[in-house]
């Protein structure tokens, strides 16, 4: 039952942000924005997530948002869905990086979700954090997404 409820949750937050998809085409091969093209950078953007998610701070969590998915979910609507999320990802001990996957372009930017593996105190988990790119500005959060394994 919480699974179903954090996917409708948390995959509102992405399908929002990725339901114009493929405005142009997609490649499997595009590669990651400079920032996370390290292995520090990938950390740096799993780290500012956790903080937060940890110390149950809507008001970070919400601001990590691009201003454009703002526009779309409320912050009532975002309030109301993360006691659901925090119930699935309770506290992130840990955390490491898989891989990405391209999904195309969507409003002119590059989307791509980044998935994490990660250790909560209720047990294995995955991060999946979407991120979006216009040409060579910086990336923004488009949505986040945590199921349990």
């Amino acid at each position: 039952m919480l699974l179903i409820c954090n996917l409708g949750a948390t995959g509102y937050l992405i399908y929002k942000s990725q339901q114009t998809v493929n405005e142009g085409t997609a490649s499997t091969d595009e590669s990651l924005p400079a920032e996370l093209d390290s292995a520090e950078g990938k950390e740096a953007l799993f780290e500012k997530f956790r903080e937060p998610f940890n110390n149950k701070d809507d008001d970070k969590l919400y601001t990590l948002l691009d201003p454009l998915v703002r526009t779309e979910v409320t912050r009532e609507k975002f309030d109301e869905q993360m006691p659901l999320i925090y119930q699935i990802g309770s506290t992130i001990n840990n955390g490491v990086y898989s891989h990405y996957d391209y999904q195309g372009i969507t409003r002119g930017r590059k989307v791509f979700i980044l998935h994490y593996i990660i250790e909560t105190d209720n047990g294995a988990a995955t991060l999946d954090i979407t991120i979006a790119q216009a040409d060579q500005e910086p990336y923004t959060i488009w949505g986040f997404h945590i199921n349990k394994q």
